[in-house]
């Protein structure tokens, strides 16, 4: 898969998901096509710079989008922004069949990893998460 651009877009949403945005009418397997990774819906206390990295697989490509919260966040709700980190990846298959996977990972400002996290109202999230999907050229 040769991978044309990665952009980090912000969004609301309230599930993690790849959606296919865009696929050519022939859908083969020389032709672009646009991925949307959706992450969790975060807040003011969530930094807007989403580190990522992209890596090819002999399958497809991983991503992993690596979140940032305040260390001082103690669950306070007061004039709360909500807002959903979304990454947008235009690609061309190389092959018929290409997984995608995306993992979102959250941190602390201070550089340490968290195993879960809340933005309020939403229930709390475990980490790192998960999403994969499978294009398949016809």
């Amino acid at each position: 898969m040769d991978v044309q651009s990665v952009q980090v877009l912000t969004g609301s949403s309230s599930a993690e998901r790849i959606d296919i945005v865009q696929v050519p009418a022939t859908a083969s397997a020389k032709e672009a096509v646009t991925l949307l990774a959706s992450g969790p819906v975060l807040g003011s206390m969530d930094s807007k710079q989403v580190q990522t990295e992209l890596v090819c697989l002999p399958n497809g490509v991983a991503l992993t989008a690596t979140l940032t919260r305040s260390v001082e966040y103690e669950g306070a709700t007061a004039k709360n922004v909500l807002w959903q980190p979304r990454i947008e990846i235009v690609a061309v298959p190389r092959q018929a069949d290409v997984t995608f996977s995306a993992t979102w990972k959250m941190r602390l400002s201070s550089g340490s990893d968290l195993s879960h996290s809340r933005t309020p109202p939403y229930p709390e999230h475990q980490y790192p998460i998960r999403v994969t999907k499978i294009i398949t050229a016809h």
